[in-house]
């Protein structure tokens, strides 16, 4: 199994974040219930900063994937 390093990681959830401010609000409510189930008191950045390692590149993959389909590119 692939692990990130710490560079990696801080660049996976930059990536993340960016792709986030291009999504509209409901696809960010979304984004919050996947990955911070029951803790909306979080921030979407704090939620972010959350994911697990693990689950980073799966989480930019959905992010741009949802930009893409936005901007008709999918």
């Amino acid at each position: 199994m692939f692990e990130m390093n710490s560079r990696l990681q801080k660049f996976a959830r930059e990536e993340i974040l960016e792709d986030l401010e291009q999504c509209t609000p409901a696809q960010v409510q979304i984004f919050r219930a996947m990955y911070a189930p029951r803790l909306d008191q979080l921030t979407i950045i704090d939620v972010v900063n959350n994911i697990p390692p693990e689950n980073l590149s799966w989480a930019m993959e959905q992010t741009r994937k949802t930009v893409l389909k936005n901007r008709g590119e999918h």
